[in-house]
């Protein structure tokens, strides 16, 4: 089947016990499952995701039947050989694509067969394509993905398969889509001064508020400038929090995510962007 209908309230898991392989699986919308039906699926996987704080969160919330291992900078090959070492009946390891070296060699250490026994799913493909101009070792774990058995790729904003070895082993694209109207309405703010305009918002939305910024520097710019340093939180990378925190003098910078490090004003670069789960007990103004 080349197209699945999911209703409201529904997951992917509620319409298929497992991601087939050699498929290209489109979602036509985020938030359906496709990470937890894998996680949850019985059988050893790799999960290559493009982004820490997305391993840090689905981690978090591993249950002990499937208990999954992150790796990314500053988790050991030592680390990932002690966790295959574990009675596990379904080893879940979720890597960044920088990382997926050590996973390789942590597998051959153990005398696993890497190709064989895991089945690799390849969450936000798209970022293969879109983060490559800055970020090129975004693409290092593609030529052993192709050397997987059993693998998938999986994307709410699919790209082409122009690579001819997706051909060759009978790649098709595989369409989640919904019988219910899923988009929601926002808001577009038109301006030639950004900052007037979101003073105006501010005055009439409660808070806590969430920006999605990509510059660190624009974003303490502008809170510097909204006069909200004692009630911001900046999440980024990890060199951004240095900068904030030596060079700025800005010292509410985190490169993981918590509920408790939310404050009024809250501003997320990329980092956070894909498939990041900003999980709260009220609904954040953004």
């Amino acid at each position: 089947m080349n197209q699945y209908i999911i209703s409201k309230s529904q997951k992917l898991s509620d319409i298929m016990t497992e991601i087939e392989s050699n498929i290209n699986l489109a979602k036509k919308f985020p938030g359906i499952g496709a990470t937890y039906l894998e996680i949850h699926s019985h059988r050893p996987s790799i999960l290559i995701e493009p982004n820490v704080p997305v391993i840090q969160g689905k981690c978090a919330k591993s249950d002990d039947d499937f208990k999954l291992f992150g790796v990314y900078e500053g988790v050991s090959a030592d680390a990932i050989t002690r966790y295959l070492q574990e009675p596990n009946p379904y080893h879940k390891l979720m890597t960044t694509p920088e990382s997926f070296q050590k996973v390789k060699q942590a597998v051959n250490y153990v005398g696993i067969d890497l190709y064989s026994h895991f089945f690799c799913l390849m969450d936000e493909s798209h970022l293969l394509v879109k983060d490559v101009d800055y970020r090129e070792n975004i693409v290092l774990p593609m030529n052993d993905f192709f050397l997987f058995k059993q693998k998938a790729l999986v994307s709410a904003t699919p790209i082409a398969l122009s690579d001819p070895r997706f051909k060759l082993q009978g790649f098709r694209t595989v369409t989640i889509d919904a019988d219910y109207d899923y988009r929601q309405e926002i808001t577009v703010i038109h301006t030639n001064n950004t900052l007037q305009s979101i003073r105006e918002y501010l005055k009439g939305h409660d808070t806590p508020v969430c920006f999605f910024i990509n510059l660190v520097d624009y974003s303490h710019s502008l809170i510097k400038e909204l006069g909200i340093e004692n009630e911001s939180s900046i999440f980024c990378a990890p060199k951004s929090v240095l900068k904030l925190k030596n060079e700025l003098d800005f010292h509410n910078a985190y490169d993981e995510w918590r509920a408790d490090r939310i404050r009024n004003f809250n501003f997320f670069t990329s980092r956070f962007y894909n498939a990041f789960d900003l999980e709260l007990d009220y609904p954040p103004m953004s």
